[in-house]
Parts: structure tokens; C-alpha cells; sequence
């Protein structure tokens, strides 16, 4: 599969800075919760036997729904990942830790891999907070679509605004931290 899908660094920003800015809030919370686990056994009621099952913290289920809806879900992120021999949590971090803007699709298939298969495993999303894949993927998508401008950049001022207050706008309308 050829890699022309989204070329350039303005095409990829265009395209996936709002949708990233939307889970930018989820950062602080995964920052709190890492090496934790976001997991808890339910036991069942009043001592009745039940088949096992685990309650998700309500913060982890409105990241999962949100990335779900959003342009950042990639299909064939097995492939992907396979082809770049990303294998193993350490080979993931690498990944994460080296990838520019032009690599944006790589971080769309590691955050792709967790949330996805955290629908049919219930342990994948609790690997993906612990294992701070979910931090470090969205820190880093944060980073790349907010300094991955140039002044040369034409879309840069967009209804008499300038990227900063663009950026300011996008953070106050989806109760980003400051």
C-alpha cells in the first residue's frame, strides 16, 4: 500500500489537529493513572457467583468512545505495525519517541492497535494506560500538529486568526488545560 495518502505536513495537520486537540483533555488524566490499573473486578452482588467481569473507569470509556469517533482510527494497523516489526511495548515507545510528522500514521496505528482490540480483549485497554501508550501517543500527536508548522505554512491565519489563537480556540472549545 503506497504511504501518499496524507503527504505533507499541512495536509496531515489539516486533517487531524482538531481531532487530536479533542483528546488532548484525556493527557492529564492518563498522566495520573500510569502504571495503574484502570480495571476493577466485579464480584457480584451480596456474594452471588457470576461470570467474571471488569468495570472500566468511566474516564477510560469517554476516551475510547471519542477516539473511536474520530479520523485518528486506522483499519490496517496490523499491517502496519507488522511491516515496521513493531512487536513489543518497548518497540511502540521507540516508535512514538522517533516519529515526525511525516510518521503520523505510525501513531495512528499503535493508538489504532489499543483502542480497537480493546474491544474484544478486556485487558488491551488497561495495557494501553499502564503501559503509557495512550499518553504518549496523544502527547505526541499534541506536539506534532501544534509545532509542526512553518511561517511559510498559507493556512496559518484562518479568519483573521493566527495559529496560536487558532490554537487557544481549539483548547478553550474542548476544555484543554492550560
Amino acid at each position: 500500500m503506497k504511504e501518499d495518502i496524507k503527504n505533507t505536513k499541512s495536509e496531515i495537520i489539516r486533517e487531524y489537529r482538531e481531532e487530536v486537540m479533542k483528546l488532548v483533555k484525556y493527557i492529564s488524566w492518563l498522566d495520573s493513572k500510569k502504571g495503574q490499573s484502570v480495571v476493577k473486578p466485579y464480584d457480584g452482588a451480596q456474594g452471588q457467583v457470576c461470570l467474571p467481569l471488569v468495570i472500566y473507569d468511566s474516564v477510560l470509556l469517554s476516551l475510547v468512545k471519542e477516539a473511536r469517533n474520530s479520523k485518528l482510527m486506522v483499519k490496517n494497523y496490523f499491517y502496519d505495525l507488522r511491516r515496521r516489526k513493531i512487536e513489543t511495548v518497548q518497540d511502540e515507545w521507540d516508535a512514538i519517541e522517533k516519529a515526525k510528522i511525516e510518521d503520523f500514521h505510525i501513531l495512528q496505528s499503535i493508538f489504532s492497535k489499543y483502542i480497537t482490540e480493546g474491544m474484544s480483549k478486556a485487558v488491551r485497554w488497561d495495557e494501553g494506560v499502564q503501559n503509557e501508550i495512550f499518553l504518549r501517543v496523544l502527547m505526541k500527536m499534541r506536539d506534532l500538529v501544534e509545532i509542526g508548522f512553518t511561517p511559510k505554512d498559507d493556512y496559518l491565519v484562518q479568519n483573521g486568526l493566527s495559529l496560536i489563537e487558532q490554537i487557544k480556540q481549539l483548547n478553550e472549545k474542548h476544555n484543554v488545560p492550560k
